[in-house]
């Protein structure tokens, strides 16, 4: 992650998604499953970033 720079990691924001407890996700061999991240930010304010 070089391309943060030496401070990026001060304003940066990591998000990770999982089937887990009650969305648990089992799948045969050889399946494959894509889940997605819907994210927003919001400024002081109440301003909208999408």
């Amino acid at each position: 992650m070089g391309d943060l720079g030496t401070d990026g990691y001060l304003s940066m924001v990591r998000v990770e998604s999982a089937n887990a407890a009650d969305n648990e996700a089992t799948l045969p061999p050889g399946a494959e499953h894509r889940p997605q991240v819907w994210a927003r930010r919001e400024l002081s304010g109440g301003v909208r970033l999408d």
